[in-house]
């Protein structure tokens, strides 16, 4: 990966986060408010007018440093926030799953441009030591693809866009065109850094998703003689777990249907 990409990764920080940085440093952030009707607010997808306003009023920015932070940096600004960035928890958290990843020698699964990311949800979810409840047979490397398939989704518009760059012709199928363009960890974290703001969604995905179901499994788990006094399901293996069933919120809860090797269901809500 060149260096130019590489840097790409500043534009995952938030302007709050810009401007911290820059602040912290000591560095002016005041520019030409004209440079945002050309870089901005001529941009039809984007806020304008009333609510462009209302947005800086929340996020506490004039418009003066508005315009600095979304300017095209230097070589020295590009390096502050460089160096801002490697300091946040999500950036160190990814290059700790990365270098996990390498360290257990996985071969690149090409239907999946998130293996890095796999490995840490299977060891979270793996590692849990159950006293209560029991597991059918695959049920846990069902609840480990599930989350696996949640993240990797967040990779499909890109993978898109990608295909929209290129002459199709040359590929006959499309696990030909993963092969040869996303086939090795490098191909794979260039593709993140040419999408910064993706893979921070990757590594959030990934934490919250595997966080809520580790701490709803523990839930259970925990309080399993309590559910079976009130409940009266007869039963402590769990057969089936559906995901999905209510809105996402709260990082990554959602109403989860649960099914015991007797046939009773039992729903958490969290």
């Amino acid at each position: 990966m060149n260096d130019t990409v590489r840097k790409n990764i500043i534009y995952a920080l938030t302007l709050e986060e810009r401007k911290q940085a820059f602040t912290e440093n000591g560095t002016s952030i005041n520019d030409d408010p004209t440079l945002i009707d050309s870089i901005w607010l001529e941009k039809r997808t984007l806020c304008s007018g009333k609510i462009f306003d209302e947005m800086l009023n929340l996020k506490n920015i004039s418009k003066e440093e508005f315009a600095f932070l979304i300017k095209r940096y230097n070589e020295f600004e590009k390096k502050l926030l460089l160096d801002f960035v490697k300091k946040q928890s999500w950036y160190k958290i990814y290059i700790k799953m990365k270098n996990r990843f390498i360290e257990c020698n996985r071969n690149i699964n090409n239907l999946y441009l998130t293996e890095i990311f796999n490995v840490y949800i299977e060891e979270s979810i793996s590692r849990i030591k159950f006293k209560n409840i029991l597991f059918s047979k695959g049920v846990i490397n069902g609840i480990i693809y599930n989350i696996c398939l949640q993240v990797n989704r967040l990779t499909w518009k890109v993978l898109v866009t990608e295909m929209d760059k290129i002459d199709k012709s040359q590929y006959s199928t499309f696990i030909q065109f993963l092969k040869e363009n996303y086939g090795s960890i490098d191909d794979i974290e260039e593709m993140y850094f040419s999408y910064p703001v993706l893979l921070r969604l990757l590594v959030q995905k990934t934490l919250d998703l595997t966080g809520s179901v580790c701490e709803m499994l523990l839930n259970i788990d925990n309080n399993f003689y309590d559910i079976e006094k009130t409940l009266k399901i007869g039963n402590n293996t769990i057969k089936e777990i559906n995901f999905g069933l209510g809105d996402t919120h709260d990082e990554g809860k959602t109403v989860t249907k649960i099914i015991f090797g007797n046939g009773k269901k039992f729903f958490y809500k969290p």
